[in-house]
């Protein structure tokens, strides 16, 4: 006789408008994700119905608002409430946004809530970090991206769940695009043998591309021919335009949503950031077989091994970042060596489908002492 298979856990994610690493984490959960196990809802900002219908999850329109608004968020709680309230086996929020919603309406409905932090946690007012630590308490498990997002959490004042790092996770760089690297070149009037720096993330300040513009001039005195492209939206897209106006090798290519194409294009990738939950453009990188120059801050010192799949330096020190790039720029050998190395690191620590795994684990084992509790 056939065992009978237990029902899917019955799993509601919530997340407010997100771009960048957010958004890739939560498409490669949700497109590994064996339905048998776990049945996801997605609830939030209306931005993310293609990715759902794409993926075939069902969707649930929540508007969250991307910062604090006690309006907003009281009926964004009762809304949620009433989603929940009988429908789920457990919620995951994902964000402080998604933690301080979540949390609360889990809470009232009854459900067990488990929250991933994906970012460094920013300096916080008293009232902030009261309800931050309120919202905690409705918290059975934090799962946060990296160590350093997790020290970030233990400096504070707060009532801390138990905590579980997850690396996120990509799979090996493959482009599926019908754009070639060829195509981008002349798209981007590059010449075919000019070497190419590539910067990809949201156009914010903390992302750091203001600084790898400064540091791209420097470069230009050592690898004349040099082209800097630089892949993604944001606030400060009028800014860099106008950092970059007088330089016809500096390149703002904007938003795609396959930057795969253009980690093949690259001879080296950027990472300039301010602050880093964990860097998932590094991953990317690593995975296309690329060596990276990126400062020391954040979850980056835990993602990239310091002179074996990129140089790691001081932060905000233009000058040594240019040097960087130059030395790899000019040894087609060394880039070879970083490039394997940071492949074969990926394929060894940070496997999506281990990320997945490890995440439904979670699922299950809160599932457990929920069950324990109740008996």
């Amino acid at each position: 006789m056939a065992s009978v298979l237990p029902p899917p856990i019955r799993l509601a994610i919530v997340m407010r408008p997100a771009m960048g690493g957010m958004r890739t984490h939560l498409e490669t959960f949700l497109s590994l994700l064996n339905r048998e196990q776990v049945a996801p809802t997605l609830i939030g900002s209306a931005e993310f119905a293609p990715l759902a219908q794409r993926l075939n999850t069902p969707y649930t329109v929540l508007e969250i608002t991307s910062k604090t608004s006690l309006q907003a968020d009281i009926q964004a709680i009762r809304q949620l409430t009433k989603l929940l309230a009988g429908n789920f086996d457990i919620v995951h929020g994902h964000g402080i946004r998604g933690l301080w919603i979540g949390s609360f309406a889990a809470e009232k409905a009854r459900i067990p809530f488990v929250a991933t932090a994906h970012n460094l946690l920013p300096k916080t007012s008293f009232v902030q970090e009261l309800g931050l630590s309120i919202a905690l308490r409705h918290t059975r498990r934090l799962i946060t991206v990296s160590e350093a997002v997790m020290q970030s959490f233990q400096k504070d004042d707060l009532d801390l769940p138990p905590i579980k790092v997850i690396p996120n996770g990509v799979s090996l760089s493959h482009n599926n695009s019908s754009t070639t690297p060829a195509d981008l070149r002349k798209q981007l009037q590059i010449p075919e043998m000019a070497p190419t720096v590539l910067g990809v993330g949201r156009l914010e300040k903390e992302k750091g591309f203001d600084q790898l513009i400064l540091s791209f001039g420097f470069l230009r005195s050592e690898v004349p021919h040099a082209h800097l492209v630089i892949v993604g939206a944001g606030s400060e897209d009028e800014n860099l335009s106008d950092m970059a106006s007088s330089d016809g090798q500096i390149h703002l290519a904007g938003h795609t949503a396959d930057p795969t194409p253009y980690f093949q294009l690259a001879d080296v990738v950027a990472i300039p950031s301010r602050s880093e939950g964990q860097g998932i453009v590094a991953l990317e990188a690593m995975s296309a077989g690329k060596p990276i120059v990126a400062y020391r801050v954040g979850g980056l010192p835990e993602t990239i091994e310091e002179g074996i799949t990129g140089y790691l330096l001081n932060p905000s020190d233009v000058l040594e970042f240019a040097q960087s790039l130059a030395l790899l720029l000019k040894s087609a050998p060394l880039r070879r060596s970083m490039g394997e190395a940071g492949r074969a690191r990926v394929v060894n620590r940070y496997s999506a489908l281990k990320m997945v795994e490890q995440i439904v684990s979670v699922y299950q084992q809160v599932l457990r002492e929920v069950q324990e509790e109740t008996r």
